[in-house]
């Protein structure tokens, strides 16, 4: 008898190689994927709060009635601490304050 068959196919030590090769390959795609999706929330949660204290400014630069109410409600500390954000968002982006 001859014994020299040639093997043809995959062998099953070959294919769990290959499934552990793709497995690994799976789970960095699902790391990333995590990590963007983080990412993502991170800026729109930054981009919400830049969003509300410009708006907050705004308000209170454009009309004089509404900054005369807010001091006399004694809300100044809030308005300062969204008055700081703002200048300080500013300052990091490079901008002129107003």
């Amino acid at each position: 008898m001859d014994k020299k068959i040639k093997d043809k196919g995959l062998s099953l030590i070959e294919a769990l190689v290959c499934i552990v090769i793709v497995g690994i390959g799976f789970i960095g795609v699902n790391q990333m994927i995590s990590y963007a999706t983080s990412s993502m929330d991170r800026a729109l949660e930054s981009n919400k709060i830049n969003f509300l204290s410009e708006t907050a400014v705004e308000d209170i630069m454009g009309d004089v009635d509404t900054l005369l109410i807010i001091i006399s409600h004694k809300i100044v500390i809030e308005v300062l601490i969204i008055l700081q954000i703002y200048l300080e968002r500013k300052k990091l982006s490079g901008q002129n304050y107003f």
